[in-house]
């Protein structure tokens, strides 16, 4: 099991290598061959979503109110596409465990008082924001995208 569990790692990434957008998405923290494979598959083209609301909607990294009148009836169940949410909850685990940027994006969360779990998903979103625009851009990530945020 675990033998032919590498050889599909290393057969991603040799197929992998034709793709420039995956090496972008690759120097985010938290994203990795598999994980970068998996947003490109299920992305395919950036240009698609004319917001980062829109993305996260798509990848169900947010909720769904429901209001009418002005006043709010509870929240729809949470739609959009599963396998992008796990990606993109994979790489905030990864990224709260190591150093950079985002890491210190969600300390700083923290410490104006915001719990755990909101600081986890502001983190979650802020990665799939970033992979986003670095497609766009075709750029690799810079740790200043999130720097830059943290001084206001």
């Amino acid at each position: 099991m675990e033998e032919s569990r590498q050889e599909y790692g290393k057969e991603i990434v040799r197929c992998s290598k034709g793709f420039k957008e995956i090496k972008y998405l690759k120097s985010i923290p938290g994203i990795g061959s598999i994980q970068a494979a998996k947003i490109v598959s299920q992305v395919i083209d950036p240009e698609r979503f004319s917001s980062k609301y829109k993305y996260y909607s798509y990848c169900g990294l947010v909720r769904h109110k429901r209001i009418s009148d002005g006043r709010g009836y509870g929240s729809e169940k949470i739609w959009g596409n599963r396998i992008l949410k796990c990606v993109y909850k994979m790489a905030g685990h990864s990224v709260l465990k190591g150093k950079s940027g985002l890491r210190n994006y969600y300390d700083t969360l923290r410490l104006r008082g915001i719990s755990h779990d909101n600081a986890y998903n502001a983190v979650c979103r802020k990665i799939a924001a970033i992979s986003l625009s670095v497609w766009r851009k075709s750029e690799n990530y810079n740790d200043r995208l999130i720097t830059g945020n943290l001084i206001k």
